[in-house]
């Protein structure tokens, strides 16, 4: 019996890679944010980094465009989590029906219970 690899839903590949991009923007406009409060305008202004002066002049676009992309990634992943189960489940069911349909025939689901034996009542007049 060879186990064959169920192929993996590819929004769920687009989704971890948009969540790593849109975790690494967060941090860099965190940075670029958390720097112009300590360290004034002036001052970053001065001694300006490619990155952080990119992030204030579009990081509040970019991360806008990043969650709509990582919204609708995260839609399509749940959507059609159901067709790549049952995609899988149709290869793998050639392979493993005959052992599922011997399951389901030796333990059904409800199994028959014997009636409980009730011991015979004590007569009251004996002693």
């Amino acid at each position: 019996m060879t186990k064959t690899k169920a192929p993996a839903n590819p929004f769920y590949v687009a989704l971890v890679i948009v969540g790593m991009v849109f975790f690494v923007t967060a941090c860099a406009y965190g940075v670029m944010a958390f720097r112009a409060i300590r360290l004034g305008p002036v001052t970053a202004e001065q001694n300006p980094q490619p990155l952080l002066v990119f992030m204030a002049e579009h990081g509040e676009e970019l991360m806008a465009g990043e969650l709509v992309l990582l919204i609708l990634v995260t839609v399509d992943a749940f959507s059609t989590d159901s067709y790549w189960n049952r995609s899988t489940q149709a290869s793998s069911r050639g392979v493993h029906q005959q052992s599922v349909d011997d399951h389901v025939t030796n333990n059904p689901v409800m199994p028959e219970v014997a009636p409980a034996s009730v011991p015979p009542a004590a007569d009251a007049n004996e002693p």
